[in-house]
């Protein structure tokens, strides 16, 4: 039977693993507190394509908060044709830095029908999701199943991940039954590469692409069992249970909900009756100043933000995401959506379909 690996050229091979998760976290974007995007039409040729996402990547060196994402269609033979480019800000102000930076670069991104950076979240978050089996097998074999649990979280706190195991069995077998450090090493991989696949799911979204509110995933189970006596430890195994178990949720559509602070004119607020504010105080300048307060559905007030954000009557602006509220039933978005966050990953994707 042929030998297993030695203990440092194990643990090298770990250590590489390891090294190559951390990595793909580390490119995981910050999605919090997003909740706008200006689209970009897709380029139907590929050096219009290719001149367009060098500049995205420019753009990444200039101004680290960006997020792009992307619209897609899924017809029936399952090929993915995509149909925007989404660039994703912290505010629209953001956005009009974005748009400047690319006019820069050639790119014209037009502000006039910003998009709402829908959310998915299920009908009960507080809900465990009983994870499939996955088997891969190569070199090694990898049984996994997982059994996870969403959770809520303060809305702006961001993504969590967290584990608390209540039963795991790690079987070793082949060669190495008794492999005490091969079962710590493996099992600690296995749990690594559960959270950045899980991490990486919250920042894509699961069944229709959108991304998740903020909500944390706790694992509740796991069992696994894997050999370890050749030089590849598995880390596709835990992603393959947690999109089997993610994938049986009943997933529901939410748009956000902004809590808006400003100060105004009175001849301002009496010619757009949509404010619909709750007034906090009256300024003493002469009682043609207010300050007020709302709190509105995103879609409600889109039609309005470049006229809020540079209207001379409008001082002292702050918006914020105070909340989510679902779609009506029959206001569902039409097209798919994903985040990038891997130009390079993304282009070689796009090339194999030419």
């Amino acid at each position: 039977m042929e030998r297993g690996l030695s203990g440092n050229s194990r643990k090298v091979q770990f250590e590489r693993a390891a090294a190559y998760l951390d990595e793909q976290r580390r490119l995981l974007p910050d999605l919090n507190m997003k909740y706008l995007g200006a689209a970009l039409s897709f380029p139907q040729s590929i050096e219009q394509r290719d001149g367009i996402l060098d500049s995205i990547k420019r753009l990444w060196e200039h101004d680290k908060d960006v997020v792009i994402g992307a619209h897609f269609d899924l017809p029936e033979d399952g090929a993915r044709k995509y149909t925007d480019i989404v660039f994703i800000g912290n505010d629209y102000l953001h956005l009009q830095r974005i748009r400047d930076f690319m006019k820069g670069q050639g790119v014209k991104l037009s502000l006039k029908d910003p998009r709402i950076l829908y959310r998915e979240f299920t009908g009960d978050i507080h809900k465990t999701l009983g994870g499939g089996t996955s088997r891969v097998t190569s070199l090694n074999d990898l049984y996994a199943s997982v059994e996870i649990e969403l959770k809520p979280r303060e809305i702006g706190a961001g993504y969590a991940f967290g584990f608390k195991v209540t039963d795991e069995e790690i079987v070793s077998y082949c060669c190495h039954k008794d492999d005490e450090e091969g079962l710590e090493l493996g099992y600690r991989l296995f749990l690594k590469s559960l959270e950045c696949y899980a991490l990486r799911l919250q920042t894509e979204g699961v069944a229709m692409g959108y991304p998740l509110p903020d909500c944390g995933i706790e694992v509740m189970k796991t069992y696994c069992r894997m050999c370890f006596f050749r030089d590849y430890y598995y880390i596709a195994g835990a992603r393959g249970s947690l999109v089997a178990a993610l994938k049986k949720a009943d997933w529901r559509i939410f748009e956000p909900v902004m809590e808006m602070e400003l100060t105004c004119g009175t001849a301002f607020l009496e010619e757009n009756p949509w404010l619909d504010a709750e007034e906090l105080s009256t300024l003493n300048n002469g009682g043609d100043t207010r300050k007020l307060a709302l709190k509105a559905r995103l879609s409600a007030i889109m039609d309005h933000l470049e006229e809020l954000h540079h209207h001379p009557q409008v001082m002292d602006l702050s918006m914020r995401i105070g909340g989510y509220a679902p779609l009506e039933e029959n206001a569902a978005p039409v097209n798919r959506f994903k985040i990038i966050y891997d130009m390079d990953q993304w282009k070689e994707e796009l090339d194999e379909k030419n």
